[in-house]
């Protein structure tokens, strides 16, 4: 069976050039991608198993990741995590042979934007890209914020009106998922599964002490913005919006 299925050219080319990480230890199909990917006017990165993708990614500027689930030193979904510690504004896309909806669901609870099933075509693999990099990398998500805060996802920097704020990567993360849900109540499961990533295994109020330390980095000295909606879960907001 064919992994790619062959077929018609590559999608309208995006306006801008994005870098793609392909992982996958398949020699041809890391060829094929790349080719395709290139003449569709993304800048093409490679690498055989994770460590050289995570290797890759710390070096910055990979606005998304193609990974093959099969991988020699561990598996795809195991490597989302890592990845998106990286940088929390990556997509990831999982490509595997997998159909089945079990896969599916876990490639989804474990931190991927979408997935996408061998065979492929090369335009269906396009077009997911260009939707995973419109939610990841509009000018929106370039610049996360809400009231006085604001969070520059390219160079990492938070700050709360003149105050540049010093967070941990979990930090980050949380603060990130936040913002990309303003207004909505976010449960604690939901949160593990988003910022510590499907099955993490930690101890059980991580969550809240970490809201506990975010707040206080966050609201100390301004109007609150992280609320805890009792019973259900937390919530980013302005504090002129309670009831």
């Amino acid at each position: 069976m064919n992994l790619i299925d062959a077929g018609t050219g590559p999608a309208a080319l995006p306006r801008t050039r994005k870098c793609v990480l392909v992982v996958d230890d398949d020699p041809g199909i890391c060829d094929l991608l790349g080719s395709v990917l290139d003449v569709a006017g993304f800048d093409v990165r490679q690498s055989c198993d994770a460590a050289g993708a995570v290797a890759i990614a710390a070096r910055g500027g990979i606005h998304l990741a193609l990974i093959d689930i099969g991988l020699p030193d561990i598996d795809g979904l195991s490597l989302l995590p890592q990845l998106r510690k990286q940088d929390p504004s990556t997509g990831l896309i999982l490509v595997t042979a997998r159909a089945d909806v079990g896969s599916k669901v876990g490639a989804l609870r474990g931190g991927a934007d979408d997935y996408i099933t061998k065979p492929f075509h090369p335009t269906e693999v396009i077009a997911r890209m260009e939707a995973v990099l419109r939610r990841t990398t509009s000018t929106e998500s370039a610049e996360l914020g809400l009231d006085d805060l604001t969070v520059d996802l390219d160079r990492l920097v938070v700050r709360r009106g003149e105050r540049t704020l010093t967070l941990t990567p979990t930090e980050l993360r949380l603060l990130v998922y936040l913002l990309r849900n303003t207004g909505r109540v976010v449960s604690r499961s939901q949160i593990l599964d988003q910022v510590w990533q499907y099955g993490f295994n930690g101890e059980g109020l991580i969550v809240e002490k970490v809201i506990s330390n975010l707040r206080k980095k966050i609201d100390t000295g301004h109007r609150p913005l992280i609320h805890t909606v009792r019973g259900f879960g937390y919530t980013l907001r302005r504090a002129d919006l309670d009831t």
